[in-house]
């Protein structure tokens, strides 16, 4: 027969706790100093945050300097219902750099984007992302109009008048693996009718607005700085540039430059 028992306390019922009292804030500053060494030696991700111009938003947020963002959550929502009246709760963020309603695509891009381009083309990697709810400006900044082009017309214009002139034939082709393949005269026909075959999938009208449009934005751009490159490129150097478009969709991406399949058939993810 087994029985289950209790093990005997750490500290007898009986024992007498002594009461001390000792300052603790410097081992607290100490902490803080660690930790902000630490963090200041890490590559952390660049958070920019633009702020649309709306009107009558003054009451909800303040921009307090060029990184921070000062929040006042109203006391109507629920979860405000703990503050008393006449106070509010006020939170504090903070960003790589904080673009105001009163920017323009100029200044965004010259002040977010423009550095990453330029390191790309000498050899960085580089991601920008765009994120954002319904409404609140992700295709103005990133595409833009024809009176204001957005991010993508600009590093396009930037990208192409910075390099030199590209072949008119690539004779390279990024692959799925992450490497590259070599084109065959085959694979450049191939990928020329796909090309077509994409495009005429939108009707004439659509395509005349589209290129009126981005030859507004060029027109516009066309006095834009170009940057330069470290080193030019010697004549073993082979220089080709690819584009792809996506869509994350569901937790799954989809390629947009695919030609859509049929009714009976799925998206190629």
């Amino acid at each position: 027969m087994s029985y289950i028992s209790a093990r005997d306390p750490s500290l007898s019922n009986n024992y007498r706790y002594t009461k001390v009292r000792k300052n603790l804030t410097q081992h607290y500053d100490t902490c803080e100093d660690i930790s902000e060494e630490i963090v200041n030696n890490v590559d952390h991700y660049q958070v920019y945050l633009r702020i649309k111009g709306v009107e009558n938003l003054g009451e909800l947020y303040e921009i307090k300097n060029d990184i921070t963002l000062l929040c006042r959550v109203p006391i109507e929502l629920p979860h405000a219902s703990n503050v008393h009246e006449n106070e509010s709760i006020t939170r504090a963020f903070k960003f790589s750099k904080i673009i105001g309603p009163n920017s323009n695509q100029t200044k965004l891009f010259d002040e977010v984007v423009k550095g990453k381009v330029l390191e790309f083309i000498n050899g960085s990697n580089c991601t920008l992302m765009s994120y954002g709810a319904s409404g609140s400006g992700k295709t103005f900044t990133i595409v833009g109009t024809s009176e204001e082009p957005g991010i993508i017309p600009r590093l396009l214009e930037y990208l192409f008048r910075t390099l030199p002139t590209l072949p008119e034939v690539p004779l390279i082709k990024p692959n799925a693996s992450g490497g590259i393949s070599y084109m065959t005269e085959a694979d450049c026909l191939k990928d020329k009718m796909d090309r077509q075959i994409l495009l005429s999938k939108h009707t004439n009208m659509d395509c005349a607005l589209h290129k009126q449009t981005y030859k507004a934005m060029q027109e516009r751009l066309s006095n834009e700085l170009v940057g330069l490159i470290d080193q030019p490129l010697g004549p073993d150097v082979m220089l080709n540039l690819w584009v792809s478009f996506a869509e994350i969709y569901n937790e799954n991406i989809y390629d947009l430059l695919k030609p859509h399949p049929c009714k009976s058939q799925s998206r190629q993810k």
